[in-house]
């Protein structure tokens, strides 16, 4: 999880974290009175929130999620010991789908399009599902509520009422949202949220996790259900069988969190940091459409350039140089030659 670390050090990236947070807020508060189970949760149309800003805005969205949840438990009248569990399990639900996105989509973009679909889908119920058995594991270990009852109720909530509004949202938020800039690609450096060589087995062991902490969940709920006479646990303590399942479910969950982020070339990029700071954004030096074809030609002005390489020299008439390109390789791209005349016909030389 260092891209949730490293992210604070970008400006916009706090300023998201605000901005979801009080987007989650907002939706949360006028649905606290359909209340399902009194003092721990109720119908929420607002859990698309954190898959859809997950996906847009990345570890960003996990924080503001973590944080609009808590602000909620306290104007809503909810706060109490499990609210730190609340945290835990909120910050899961737009984390797990950020993350997932990249191991099974890599750079393609979540623009909500039918064929990104299923995975949209996938990402959406395993953030859901992690979510719920992390809140339903620190409730019943606590004594306050069975395991079983919440951690369905909140799968529920998450995985079915949450990807539904995320599958109606995303495709709406997308293009605002690369519009303005905001996503999380153009604004932290790739090495800050790649995923490493071992991103596939955090998959696998998320989905085990989550897995494993639902069908104790629900066995137990049916065995309750259908036989009252076998003597099932209550699940209220963390001696319970399904609460030590959902326990060691949390316990693969977060690890396989962790291992999604790698510390693999992992070093800010200073050319990257040059060009960010003369305000030459990733749009500016981004391929064609959809990374393919040709590199556009790029209108700038010929001091922007050599301001955002580190003050060296432009290179001769009609062409500027760009200190490095997708693949770390030295770029050039022609810009157009001004005319005879031209206030700007000053045979290549920058003005300092």
């Amino acid at each position: 999880m260092r891209d949730a670390i490293v992210m604070w050090r970008h400006t916009k990236m706090v300023v998201l974290v605000a901005l979801t947070g009080a987007a989650y807020v907002a939706i949360l508060l006028p649905f606290k009175i359909a209340t399902l189970i009194p003092g721990f949760t109720e119908i929420r149309p607002a859990a698309g929130i954190p898959v859809v800003c997950g996906l847009l805005f990345g570890p960003a969205a996990a924080w503001g999620s973590a944080f609009g949840n808590l602000v909620g438990d306290i104007f809503g009248g909810m706060l109490g010991p499990g609210s730190i569990f609340g945290l835990v399990g909120n910050f899961l639900l737009a984390y797990v789908p950020y993350r997932m996105w990249r191991v099974l989509r890599g750079d393609r973009p979540a623009d909500g399009s039918p064929g990104n679909l299923p995975s949209m889908i996938v990402c959406a119920v395993a953030g859901g599902l992690c979510c719920a058995v992390t809140i339903g594991f620190g409730v019943a270990a606590l004594g306050l509520l069975p395991y079983s009852a919440l951690t369905v109720a909140i799968s529920l909530n998450n995985a079915v009422i949450g990807t539904i509004v995320a599958v109606i949202l995303l495709p709406i938020l997308y293009p605002l949202a690369r519009s303005f800039g905001l996503l999380y690609q153009d604004i932290l450096d790739p090495g800050e949220y790649a995923s490493g060589q071992i991103g596939w087995a955090g998959m696998v062991l998320t989905w085990i996790g989550a897995g494993l902490g639902l069908l104790a969940a629900v066995f137990v709920a049916l065995a309750t259900s259908l036989a009252t006479g076998l003597g099932v646990p209550e699940g209220k303590s963390i001696l319970a069988p399904q609460v030590l399942i959902g326990g060691f479910g949390s316990v693969g969950i977060i690890v396989g969190a962790v291992l999604w982020s790698s510390r693999r070339n992992s070093r800010r990029n200073p050319a990257a940091s040059h060009m960010r700071q003369a305000g030459v954004t990733r749009r500016d030096r981004r391929p064609g459409r959809g990374g393919r074809g040709p590199e556009p030609q790029l209108h700038l002005p010929r001091r922007r350039w050599a301001r955002a390489a580190g003050g060296v020299p432009a290179p001769g008439r009609g062409q500027t140089g760009v200190p490095h390109g997708p693949h770390g390789r030295r770029q050039v791209h022609a810009l157009p030659v001004p005319q005879r005349g031209h206030p700007r016909h000053a045979a290549g030389r920058v003005r300092r």
